[in-house]
């Protein structure tokens, strides 16, 4: 059985289920948790092994290219606060609204840096606090040269002039 005592933040751990290999980035409420991606989840230590020595390098090359490689660009950004890090729920909704956006700033700005064609941004319908806030977000950026709702008014398809 995994001993979480001996992990540090950024080890790498397979998943028993499926073999995808994510990164540790912690413990909340006994739970261990883990980062694919972008995605974020908390899991039970059975659930969870040491990467081995052959996904670690796989994991790294990975890494290596994702640092420069548009194709490895995630066009999808979940703005709901479970898919993009769980382990905030406990914080005020000013600070959680505050985190979202910050990420999606940085996500419209890798986009561009990266000349990526287009973009969704996942908002939700919710009360429209969110949506209203990134779509003045959205107005701040000249890059963007169209915006449509999609997923019946639950999130922004952004198209970018490269």
């Amino acid at each position: 059985m995994l001993n979480v005592k001996h992990l540090w933040i950024g080890d790498l751990l397979r998943i028993k289920a499926d073999g995808r290999v994510a990164s540790f980035e912690g413990e909340v409420n006994g739970k261990l948790k883990i980062r694919i991606g972008e995605k974020v989840m908390l899991l039970d230590a059975e659930q969870l092994e040491i990467a081995t020595e052959k996904e670690l390098e796989e994991k790294s090359g990975e890494q290596d290219q994702q640092s420069f490689d548009p194709i490895h660009f995630e066009t999808t950004l979940d703005l709901h606060l479970e898919a993009l890090d769980p382990s905030r729920k406990h914080e005020s909704p000013i600070q959680i609204r505050a985190y979202q956006m910050r990420r999606c700033r940085e996500f419209i700005q890798e986009a561009i840096r990266l000349k990526i064609r287009g973009v969704v941004i996942i908002h939700g319908k919710g009360e429209g606090v969110l949506k209203s806030d990134v779509l003045n977000l959205l107005s701040k950026f000249s890059e963007i040269i169209d915006r449509e709702e999609v997923h019946s008014g639950g999130a922004q398809r952004i198209k970018f002039s490269h």
